[in-house]
């Protein structure tokens, strides 16, 4: 056992008998001066009777032991996701077979100014330069967006494996341009149709501003298959 002030080692002394003993260090040179400026520190030996300070001194609290937060949802990060505030929404998409017989669904991004409702919440994400939208994926159909398209120009898929999602990325449109935007999925096996690719009737989908800004917005909605 032994202790430090400020990282220079002190021994330490027990005085004192049992049941009331204490721990004594000496010679620390502090002044009331500068007392608060000081860290002083315990050392334990992890193998011997004590190695914890609630064991030395059963009046320390113990911590909680750690739990993790709860896994956030889609869009599985930090970001303000009303979407009530927010201009933005996702049309129902259009399916079409491509030249080459591959599943198609075209979404458009719909911009309207009045749909943002500001009464009693932050209207930081009423109007936004458009950046990313990320689609909620079904575990298993990782893999099968072949390639996406904005606005007729071909684009490699961004999927994410855990928590699986598809992100269309670098769109950066200002909000004054962003509507009618056209974001198109091309799909192959094993999922084929949106209600494989999304596990149901809907798709979830999240409309990203810029990530390097402050404000982090992501409002997130829901489109179906029509």
């Amino acid at each position: 056992m032994g202790a430090t002030l400020d990282g220079e080692f002190h021994n330490v002394a027990v005085d004192g008998n049992f049941p009331y003993p204490k721990l004594r260090a000496n010679k620390l040179g502090v002044s009331r001066s500068n007392v608060n400026t000081k860290e002083f520190c315990v050392l334990l030996h992890r193998d011997r009777s004590c190695p914890t300070m609630q064991q030395v001194d059963p009046g320390v609290p113990v911590d909680p032991p750690y739990s993790p937060p709860p896994p956030r949802g889609f869009p599985f990060c930090s970001c303000r996701d009303s979407f009530e505030n927010s201009n933005y929404a996702l049309s129902d998409p259009v399916a079409s077979r491509t030249s080459n017989g591959m599943q198609q669904y075209c979404f458009k991004v719909i911009h309207d100014e009045s749909q943002c409702v500001n009464s009693g919440h932050p209207v930081d994400c009423c109007n936004f330069d458009l950046y990313k939208v990320e689609f909620e994926m079904t575990p298993g159909c990782y893999g099968s967006v072949a390639y996406t398209t904005l606005d007729g120009v071909w684009k490699p898929p961004f999927t994410q494996f855990s928590p699986p999602s598809l992100r269309v990325t670098q769109i950066k449109k200002a909000s004054n341009i962003s509507d009618n935007t056209e974001i198109c999925l091309i799909l192959r096996p094993p999922c084929t149709t949106l209600d494989q690719l999304c596990a149901g009737d809907s798709c979830k989908y999240a409309i990203f501003n810029a990530p390097w800004l402050q404000t982090k917005c992501c409002p997130v909605g829901e489109t179906s298959e029509l």
